[in-house]
């Protein structure tokens, strides 16, 4: 299943950077090439959280605070979108604030996904229906140049989600 998300993935990226490549150098065209890749994450997230629900239920026990839980996730999601991160590296034109908001976009936007599983559950269904709804939302932020704040509201809320559920001893 990894080797297939990362094949679709590659495929969606480089074939939104080739359909767009006489555009220029727009972010843009960059940010809707990873927004195809990570809705191609969608199902490893899901294929992820069902794991860790089935079999790795003893961690919520296990002593470890909020922003150490927090980081690991964010860690583990990182790890997982690395590779698309270094093709964004290889094929767009470089620079500290681009890559940092490249970087802040697709956690924000894995985080959103996680999130999204721990508020529906088990119901496929809905999980679809929001990431539909996600990917219109972000599409247009993009287009209308605001990825940034965009970015910045889903990070701040899944993080106040993930505080809210861990200090509820649900997650």
């Amino acid at each position: 299943m990894l080797i297939i998300c990362k094949l679709l993935s590659f495929v969606f990226f480089t074939g939104i950077t080739l359909m767009f490549a006489d555009s220029g150098d727009d972010i843009r065209i960059y940010l809707i090439a990873l927004l195809t890749a990570l809705i191609a994450h969608s199902t490893l997230i899901a294929a992820v959280w069902n794991f860790e629900k089935s079999l790795l239920s003893f961690q919520n026990s296990l002593p470890v605070n909020l922003w150490t839980r927090l980081f690991h996730t964010l860690l583990f999601l990182f790890i997982l979108f690395a590779p698309e991160l270094l093709l964004y590296i290889s094929k767009a034109p470089l620079s500290v604030l681009s890559l940092t908001g490249v970087l802040l976009f697709s956690m924000s936007a894995l985080l959103t996904l996680k999130t999204a599983l721990d508020i529906v559950g088990d119901n496929m269904e809905q999980y679809l229906k929001f990431i539909f709804i996600f990917f219109l939302t972000v599409m247009f932020a993009i287009l209308s140049r605001q990825f940034l704040p965009l970015s910045l509201l889903l990070i701040v809320s899944s993080i106040s989600y993930h505080r809210y559920r861990f200090y509820k001893s649900m997650l």
